[in-house]
């Protein structure tokens, strides 16, 4: 067996490697099938404090905590293997081990029970308690059950299939867990049936049994399975980018990591093993796609007493953005309608935030986790989400502070959280609301150090309240640097001019969706015309609104991309294809942006146009050389939008005034700094380190400003500020990137 097969099957249970090599997986339709099975659920206790605590060394802790988690499971997989059984799913903190009993429910159950309890007892004798150094330990909770096993092969999108575990054996385990403490073996009902007489318990409530006494029993023959070639494609169905990048590449081994992430944490309450497997495989297609569109990724799946349960994450490599938390927030929003729509219930909780990830296990069996206190933290807003208006989806703070610029969240009162000695922040996304929601209303703050390049917007929307023609004015800059606050600043000087302001937004997401830029432009501008109660009448008050002229009226239906209210094609519209289609479309939307000015100037403010598609950035330049007193005043990032060849040709253009943001003077940080504090000035050391290391950048002076009061080198009293940081600026240690 090659080294590359041998790692690829290290990554799956040996109920998957098998089918694999007997061409059982590959096909593109669900498949389930139902054996009886021992299933034992180990809960371990103790990973979060350790990897918090570790995590805080650097890199070198990271090394420290991924040398422990391997020795530790290495030897739960070590000790499992001794005894028959199959590790199927790490689940956090936690594993499921089957022991299947393919020949019958009768004998051969018994002694699958019997192997996973003598297992159990193993496990409990060896690393219960165990001591990792630092006054920290680990222990374990053991619960076995007894029964069918269902397991289901679903999804398929982009060839990632997913196996499900589902059936009494888990509902079992997951009752019994909750009546378990620290050095617990329990055993449902429906084992003890099968080991009655063979081993001490106490029975407890709700028909479980805690052992309390020692287990006879002979470990099975060791067998050994090997991965046949003709087994890779199918297995490589079911593992995840971020291994199978790795192993492409040759990398089969690799410590953990510390990855700032966002968490969706996802429970279906009404999801079971009853549901019929036509219905189970569409639901997790519909979730794969509303997850995908967004690059996250499906990092466990379970079914238990208390329904299924999910954890997506985004930025695992190789897929991490700057924009993961709002990307976190719309893929929840997206699963939970598509959920909706097909009559499931279900809350979600959302975490940003520092976690482990990593390889985990040894050689015989391993899987790449995600462990620390923003998964924990997730499962604990998840429950809190079925709260009375709370609306079943809830984020932390981190997250909200990410994506509140481009989405409307409602703020919720603190709530107390298991593990948590302070509330905890709450807040709730505000679902179907605009993604460009901050950025149409005045400025939240002041665009310090910008005087000279608002002087310049200023004099362009005189010129257009004066009649003139707008055209177009790009805003270039590095992110950080205010460009945001440039614009919004321009946008509430227009508006106090009495202008109409229009405000869009290129998306990193949905960067090749046609025209997505100019939706929620044209939304502003027929505001008052879609608040009627049905589309027909919306459809009927956009119609009466139009300049009477008969080609612009019979090409309504291509407003449908950016006000799709069901329009249908008619005569004059129904055989344009291609580029003739795209001119018509232009043509109607600059007529009407252009009434729209002739009664009053407009300004649009268009965000990030490096992530417009290709139809909105011709759009765009129509725009720039038209006539009427309508201002364009667009933002981009040379780098993230190298792509967008249309933007070089837009810089040239001889109505484009193009205005590139540099880094801001000494004075100006010290500004930004003292406004982020709500302070007068600053002490001169304190002054001096921020604007070192700020380097001109208005959002690093922000952070490092914040960064020196929580490190408590700062000390804020009212509107003054005392440096409590010593003389020597070079030994204050500070993050080198704005998540840090």
């Amino acid at each position: 067996m090659s080294t590359y097969l041998k790692a690829l099957a290290s990554y799956l249970p040996k109920l998957i490697v098998q089918r694999a090599n007997d061409g059982r997986l590959g096909g593109n339709e669900p498949v389930a099938e139902r054996f009886p099975a021992a299933l034992l659920f180990a809960d371990v206790s103790g990973f979060t404090s350790l990897t918090e605590r570790l995590a805080a060394g650097g890199p070198a802790g990271t090394e420290h905590l991924t040398q422990i988690l391997n020795l530790y499971f290495g030897r739960i997989i070590d000790i499992v293997e001794y005894w028959g059984g199959d590790v199927v799913k790490f689940a956090g903190d936690a594993l499921i081990v089957l022991w299947p009993a393919p020949d019958g429910a009768g004998a051969p159950l018994a002694l699958a029970t019997r192997s996973a309890t003598a297992c159990a007892l193993q496990l409990q004798r060896e690393l219960n308690n165990y001591d990792v150094g630092g006054d920290l330990r680990l222990s374990m909770k053991i619960s076995i059950g007894a029964g069918t096993v269902i397991c289901s092969h679903l999804g398929g999108v982009y060839e990632r299939w997913e196996f499900l575990l589902a059936g009494s054996p888990l509902e079992q385990v997951g009752i019994a867990n909750g009546m378990a403490s620290p050095g617990d073996v329990m055993l449902s009902a429906a084992a003890m049936v099968f080991i009655r007489g063979d081993v001490s318990a106490e029975a407890l409530d709700e028909g479980a049994f805690r052992v309390t006494g020692a287990l006879t029993a002979a470990a099975p023959a060791a067998s050994v399975l090997d991965v046949l070639p003709v087994a890779a494609a199918a297995l490589r169905r079911y593992i995840p980018g971020a291994i199978r990048t790795r192993l492409d590449a040759n990398q089969t081994d690799w410590l953990g990591e510390q990855r700032r992430l966002s968490v969706i944490f996802l429970n279906l309450p009404t999801f079971s093993a009853e549901r019929p497997l036509a219905d189970a495989h569409q639901t997790m297609k519909s979730l794969q796609l509303a997850l995908y569109r967004f690059e996250g990724s499906i990092n466990k799946i379970s079914v238990d007493d208390k329904g299924a349960s999910l954890i997506a994450v985004l930025g695992l490599p190789p897929l991490g953005h700057v924009d993961d938390p709002e990307r976190a927030v719309r893929a929840a929003i997206a699963m939970r309608q598509v959920l909706t729509a097909a009559g499931h219930e279900c809350t979600i909780g959302i975490t940003t935030g520092l976690a482990f990830c990593g390889s985990i296990g040894n050689e015989q069996r391993r899987e790449y986790t995600v462990m620390g206190n923003i998964v924990n933290l997730a499962a604990r807003l998840m429950q809190a989400a079925k709260a009375p208006g709370h609306g079943g989806l809830l984020c932390d703070e981190p997250t909200w502070n990410a994506a509140q610029r481009r989405l409307k969240f409602e703020t919720l009162p603190p709530i107390k959280v298991k593990g948590r000695s302070a509330p905890v922040a709450i807040f709730r996304p505000i679902e179907g609301e605009s993604m460009v929601q901050a950025s149409t209303s005045a400025s939240r703050a002041p665009a310090i150090g910008r005087e000279a390049e608002i002087a310049i917007l200023s004099e362009r929307l005189d010129a257009i309240a004066r009649g003139e023609a707008g055209g177009c004015v790009l805003v270039k800059a590095e992110r950080g640097m205010g460009m945001g606050r440039t614009l919004e600043e321009a946008a509430r000087r227009a508006g106090a001019r009495g202008m109409t302001v229009l405000v869009g937004a290129g998306d990193s997401i949905d960067h090749h969706t046609p025209y997505a830029a100019w939706r929620s432009v044209f939304e502003a501008l027929f505001r008052t015309e879609l608040t009627a109660p049905d589309t027909t009448s919306r459809r009927y008050n956009i119609l009466a609104s139009l300049p009477d002229e008969p080609r612009l009226l019979k090409a309504a239906p291509l407003f449908e991309p950016v006000l799709p209210l069901g329009w249908e094609d008619n005569d004059e519209t129904r055989n344009l294809a291609g580029s003739g289609r795209a001119e018509r479309t232009r043509d109607l939307f600059s007529a009407v942006l252009g009434q729209s000015a002739a009664a009053k100037p407009v300004l649009v403010v268009l965000h990030d146009a490096q992530w417009i598609d290709g139809a909105s950035g011709e759009m765009l330049m129509r725009l720039a050389g038209q006539a009427a007193p309508l201002l364009v005043i667009a933002s981009f990032t040379p780098e993230a939008g190298r792509d967008a060849t249309w933007l070089g040709d837009l810089e040239h253009k001889q109505s484009v005034q193009v205005i590139e943001l540099k880094p801001l003077t000494d004075e100006a940080i010290a500004q930004v700094a003292c406004w982020r504090l709500g302070v007068k000035t600053l002490p001169d050391l304190a002054a001096r380190l921020i604007i070192e290391r700020a380097e001109g950048v208005p959002v690093y002076a922000e952070e490092i400003a914040l960064a020196l009061r929580a490190d408590g080198l700062l000390v804020i009293q009212g509107e003054d500020a005392e440096w409590r940081g010593g003389r020597d600026l070079k030994a204050i240690k500070l993050p080198n990137t704005v998540e840090g």
